[in-house]
């Protein structure tokens, strides 16, 4: 198999690795594990630069050398291994297996990842436990609903609740399974209509969608981005404006922070049509 290839929804057929923030949400990156280079090189910066990927390597003669153990351990995300396969219909039905299988991710995991994508380190205690299942100390005696309340709204919009329903959300995704709706929904303790609206609310998809990928790093990433914390993982589009005698493209700027409104005028900015070219062209 190549070095690293990636399996994306609806996880048919394998495509070149993607170029990190291009990664779709949902994706699960493969890999062989034999070559501590590309482990700790190209592996590596794709999922620092899409933490939502699921990571697969293949294990193969040299997966217990020391150096490539030592750039496995160093890799970030919620690793898998598979055995090789003698074709590659076999081998996407191990990774999604594989990856179905993992143990959910604990309130510390998923804490861990909220505060890498934000950098509001700060909020690591209160996020651990609002997205544990079970929290070996409960919110409430760990800070007065009123201060924990008060702190989760210096952190963005979604209320401590909000937070127990995405863990809750990320521990369904994180296990491919067929099971019927209602059956779904009473594991996450809740009606069908309900766990409908969640997935809805927090994630922008459907329950149908949200089914069809396989995870937990995708539904928090989908959750962060659905409420704000993040901004869109998306490259700017160029687009053509006419002008009396000349086409100038454009490229929309970012809103500064702090601006609620801005002309139409002020969001973009048109290039220099003396600047000098680069050198060599």
């Amino acid at each position: 198999m190549s070095e690293i290839r990636a399996l994306l929804p609806p996880y048919d057929v394998f495509e070149a690795a993607p170029r990190g923030a291009v990664a779709p949400l949902g994706t699960i990156l493969i890999c062989s594990a034999d070559s501590p280079a590309v482990i700790a090189g190209p592996l590596r910066l794709l999922l620092q630069r899409a933490p939502w990927c699921a990571p697969c390597l293949v294990t193969g003669p040299h997966t217990s050398d020391p150096d490539v153990l030592a750039a496995i351990h160093e890799l970030p995300g919620h690793m898998t291994f598979v055995s090789p396969a003698p074709n590659d219909a076999v081998l996407m039905s191990r990774a999604l297996e594989a990856v179905g299988s993992r143990e959910s991710p604990t309130g510390g995991r998923m804490a861990e990842y909220v505060t890498r994508r934000t950098g509001r380190t700060e909020f690591r205690a209160e996020l651990t436990a609002l997205l544990a299942r079970d929290a070996v100390l409960s919110v409430g005696e760990m800070l007065p609903m009123r201060t924990l309340r008060g702190r989760l709204r210096r952190f963005g919009r979604l209320t401590g609740h909000c937070w127990e329903t995405i863990g809750t959300l990320c521990r369904l995704g994180a296990s491919a399974t067929d099971d019927p709706v209602e059956l779904l929904a009473w594991r996450a303790g809740v009606e069908s209509r309900t766990l409908r609206a969640w997935t809805r609310r927090f994630l922008d998809v459907t329950l149908h969608e949200f089914r069809e990928r396989v995870g937990w790093e995708w539904v928090l990433e989908s959750a962060l981005r659905v409420a704000g914390y993040l901004a869109p993982e998306k490259t700017a589009v160029t687009r053509p404006v006419m002008t009396e005698n000349l086409i100038v493209r454009i490229t929309p700027l970012p809103t500064p922070p702090g601006l609620r409104r801005i002309s139409r005028q002020a969001q973009y900015a048109l290039p220099s049509l003396n600047t000098p070219p680069p050198p060599g062209k």
